[in-house]
Parts: C-alpha cells; sequence; structure tokens
C-alpha cells in the first residue's frame, strides 16, 4: 500500500497555486504565505487532519484540501479509485482507468 499525500491548493486570477508555508512578517498580525505554482514543490501532507487544520488557519476561502495520486502525482478532486495493484491504494480516476485498460488489454490477448 503507498502512501496518502495530501497538498493545500487554491486558485488565484486563473492560476493554481500550491500552499508552501506560513512565515511571520515584520508585521505580527500579518503572515506571509509562501505559495508554489509547482505541486512538486507544494508541502505535501501524510495526515489529512493536519492538512485541514494549517488550511482552517489560512483563513482563506480559495483554498482546499486536495489527495495526491501517489502514482502519478498529480492532485484530484474526483472520487478516488481502487489501484489493481494492491486492490487497497487509492489513485486518481485517470490512473484508475489507465490501470484497467491495461488489464482489459492484456487480457484480451
Amino acid at each position: 500500500m503507498m502512501d496518502k499525500l495530501y497538498v493545500i491548493k487554491g486558485f488565484y486570477n486563473n492560476d493554481t497555486i500550491y500552499y508552501v508555508s506560513t512565515e511571520i512578517s515584520s508585521h505580527p498580525n500579518l503572515p506571509v504565505w509562501k505559495v508554489t505554482d509547482s505541486i512538486e514543490n507544494a508541502t505535501k501532507y501524510s495526515n489529512l487532519d493536519i492538512a485541514i487544520s494549517d488550511c482552517k488557519n489560512l483563513r482563506c476561502h480559495i483554498f482546499k484540501v486536495y489527495p495526491v495520486c501517489p502514482i502519478c502525482n498529480m492532485d484530484y478532486s474526483d472520487h478516488s479509485a481502487i489501484s489493481r495493484v494492491d486492490n487497497s491504494t487509492e489513485i486518481c480516476p485517470d490512473c484508475g482507468m489507465k490501470e484497467a485498460l491495461v488489464d482489459f488489454v492484456n487480457n484480451k490477448i
């Protein structure tokens, strides 16, 4: 079974941004969010509760927590699929469809 990971993702000016960290600025009541446009540089959470807590602490409606597919390393929002490799790992629907098609083709030959 592969580890389940999560990211905090938002949309700003029609661009996708991923949360990296929050830093304290010179103004004590004004935190600075570090974000990236790449999921590779985003903070990955192995605990959903911590990801949700950090997202709530941002106090901004543009961010949500998304699962990350362990196969393609992309976030997704649709219902997950179960990997045919171990019958327990949740993967994105696209990778689930690819696994199903590979099985179908291999069993037809």
